[in-house]
């Protein structure tokens, strides 16, 4: 059972370390982060708006015009 469980963090080792080191990591990763992070902000908004908090700018389209 241990040896079995040694090949496999050693193959998952070796396949994480082949995906760290491409090109296309790091973008693909801060894409799917700002991604994440949109939809939750997007869900915290809804939220709070059916909750009736308001907070920041509190006024319609008339409220903004100087």
């Amino acid at each position: 059972m241990h040896a079995v469980m040694t090949q496999v963090l050693a193959r998952v080792r070796r396949l994480w370390s082949g995906l760290v080191s491409g090109y296309w990591f790091i973008p693909t990763a801060i894409v799917v982060l700002a991604s994440a992070i949109a939809l939750g902000l997007v869900e915290l908004d809804s939220s709070l708006h059916s909750r009736g908090s308001r907070f920041g700018f509190t006024g319609g389209p008339d409220s903004a015009q100087i």
